[in-house]
């Protein structure tokens, strides 16, 4: 399936400073993952940690149900990225949905407000300038 606002999503994120940079402890990261599965109420999949000379961005393997968080990337963005991740598998039975497509970003953009990543205002205006599209879902 295509994934067409992967790369504009990516884009999206490096506009911000600090993005990808560690700000949390694992444990701290944990608990953000579990909290944005909750708020949807989505299974909390099972969190691992890479060694912390791992090169590899953090990813969600929706066949293991599992989020793999590079240990320099632990911070409420990554965390709540992966976790919008889990929460749209837990979601989308039918697989219809792309990987970075609205329906995730819906779920992002709610998740990074209540994480106090940034206003709302300024996420949305800054993802509607990269052409970023989402739905609000009522999960």
């Amino acid at each position: 399936m295509d994934d067409r606002q992967q790369a504009a999503v990516y884009a999206w994120e490096d506009l911000f400073r600090f993005f990808g940079e560690r700000s949390l402890t694992p444990a701290e990261t944990r608990r953000v993952i579990r909290r944005c599965c909750r708020r949807y109420g989505a299974p909390v999949p099972r969190i691992t940690f890479m060694p912390r000379s791992a090169r590899e961005w953090s990813f969600y393997d929706s066949a293991d149900e599992v989020i793999s968080m590079n240990w320099e990337h632990c911070n409420h963005a990554l965390a709540c990225h992966e976790a919008a991740h889990a929460i749209l598998d837990w979601w989308d039975d039918d697989g219809t949905c792309e990987d970075h497509g609205p329906e995730f970003f819906g779920i992002y953009l709610t998740l990074l407000v209540e994480h106090q990543v940034a206003p709302r205002s300024a996420l949305e205006a800054s993802a509607r300038e990269m052409g970023l599209t989402w739905v609000g879902r009522a999960i």
